[in-house]
């Protein structure tokens, strides 16, 4: 069943909250959760949401997703929803400006993501238990596989989010969107 619009959007961060997404934040009516206290309070935020039960959508400090993408989380039927972003794998050869079949991979890590009520019911034991003591550096890795191991993946949405702060190689901007080669 598709989420009742609007949904619950949490905007976590730290100082490095970046301008871009304060504004989408504003714009959209997000709540903004301070973690800066710890390097555990993004996984005690995370248990402190997922013991609510109540569907919300993640999104990281440093992570621009449209809001298109959001909207369309709110009423997608899927438990479990991502935007992902890509994450350019392909070696430069020595000689070589760029790449000859560059390579590209969707990668979700906690970005932007939505956990829907009944997502939240049927994990809850084990992400309360996952997200306590998870320090920010892995928590994606400790609550993900688990959620995938009982729901396989995350349903992934368009268009890809933009990760302010992810470092891209100079040539990925030459790049045409037929150039890629997905992985």
């Amino acid at each position: 069943m598709a989420e009742q619009a609007p949904l619950r959007v949490v905007i976590h961060h730290t100082s490095m909250l970046q301008p871009e997404v304060r504004k989408f934040g504003q714009s959209t009516g997000a709540e903004f959760i301070d973690v800066r206290g710890s390097d555990y309070a993004y996984g005690a935020s995370f248990q402190k949401l997922w013991s609510e039960g109540r569907s919300w959508i993640n999104v990281e400090h440093d992570v621009l997703p449209s809001v298109a993408a959001i909207d369309a989380m709110a009423q997608c039927p899927e438990p479990w929803c991502a935007v992902y972003s890509w994450r350019y794998i392909s070696p430069v050869m020595p000689g070589e400006s760029r790449p000859q079949q560059p390579v590209r991979e969707k990668e979700v890590a906690l970005f932007c993501h939505k956990f829907a009520a009944s997502l939240l019911a049927r994990t809850k034991d084990a992400m309360i238990s996952r997200c306590a003591g998870a320090h920010w550096r892995q928590l994606d890795l400790s609550i993900l596989p688990v959620l995938r191991g009982q729901h396989g993946g995350p349903h992934l949405h368009e268009p890809a989010v933009v990760h302010l702060r992810q470092q891209h190689p100079a040539w990925a901007a030459t790049m045409t969107e037929q150039d890629w080669i997905d992985a």
